[in-house]
């Protein structure tokens, strides 16, 4: 882990995914927010997203990062 911004880039990357990924059948408004989950619950429908810890998987390690398109055909 680089630094404490890398968890905070993490909460905000799979909050936007989630939240551009709802389902649009969802007839009421529903909040994606990238805190810590408050005390009390919120009042109106809610999903909060918040890492506390991110580990490296070990069996993945060790391969390589995937290349572009355009690179995979050298």
């Amino acid at each position: 882990m680089s630094n404490a911004l890398a968890l905070a880039h993490v909460t905000q990357a799979l909050a936007l995914l989630i939240e551009a990924n709802l389902p649009p059948d969802i007839d009421i408004a529903v909040k994606v927010e990238p805190r810590k989950p408050p005390a009390d619950p919120p009042l109106e429908p809610t999903i909060t997203v918040f890492l506390y810890q991110v580990t490296p998987n070990p069996s993945q390690r060790n391969n390589d990062l995937p290349a572009p398109v355009s690179y995979t055909h050298l």
